[in-house]
């Protein structure tokens, strides 16, 4: 059993069941014993003479927790739909509706993008775009665009306003600041060499550990993957 940990949070929403305990696994094995038991707070509060105070809690929402540097809030992992979702820049999951609730300052499905820099009006109507065959996939970040033919795994880059076929096959093409990423129908996860504005389409592909079902490059440097097993992982301090 694995937990989600919110270091410095409480759960403001009345308790099942309080008491003290001189060990945090304790209240762990506590709420594993309760059937209906599906998060817990660890804290120090005066009541418990020294020891930690264990609350256990029949629901789950955690965009009711509280600032508290005494406590630290436990889900049991599976509990929640928020377990997979992140919510960056101080956002915060909501359970019922298994979505991030952003601060004023920011947006998107997870919180990523300042509002401030949203600032395009898009009102002109879709063109066209000819050269490539049934695309299936597409990507724009940094600068670049690339697509994908599922059907034979083609990759395609824009440059000067043309598409150019590049070199391997891929089923996912995703750029960013990061760089050009991909995944082929095995999974398998490829960065794009040697990427400058005198080599647009790169130099060749690297081959990297792991198996991904979806990644994305997106615009903060970090990029983002999710595999099989619907976990999130991410990859960062990325250079040439």
């Amino acid at each position: 059993m694995h937990l989600l940990l919110k270091t410095g949070k409480r759960f403001d929403v009345p308790a099942m069941q309080t008491f003290c305990v001189r060990q945090s696994g304790e209240c762990f094995i506590r709420c594993l014993g309760k059937s209906k038991c599906q998060s817990f707070g660890i804290g120090v509060v005066d009541e418990c003479l020294g020891q930690l105070q264990c609350r256990l809690y029949s629901q789950v929402e955690i965009s009711d927790l509280t600032n508290d540097t005494k406590f630290t809030y436990y889900i049991l992992k599976g509990s929640s739909c928020c377990i997979n979702v992140s919510c960056l820049n101080g956002g915060l999951c909501r359970s019922k509706v298994c979505t991030c609730a952003c601060t004023k300052d920011f947006m998107s499905t997870n919180c990523i993008c300042p509002r401030n820099n949203v600032t395009r009006q898009f009102s002109h109507k879709w063109k066209a775009v000819k050269g490539t065959g049934a695309i299936t996939q597409i990507d724009s970040g940094g600068g670049r665009t690339w697509a994908t033919r599922i059907d034979n795994e083609y990759i395609f880059a824009l440059q000067n306003g043309a598409w150019t076929q590049v070199d391997g096959l891929l089923s996912h093409a995703t750029v960013g600041k990061s760089g050009v990423w991909g995944l082929n129908k095995d999974d398998e996860i490829f960065f794009r060499l040697g990427v400058t504005p005198d080599t647009p389409s790169g130099t060749g592909w690297q081959k990297l550990y792991g198996l991904l079902k979806q990644i994305d490059a997106g615009s903060s440097g970090v990029v983002y993957g999710v595999n099989r097993y619907y976990f999130l992982h991410l990859f960062i301090n990325i250079s040439d």
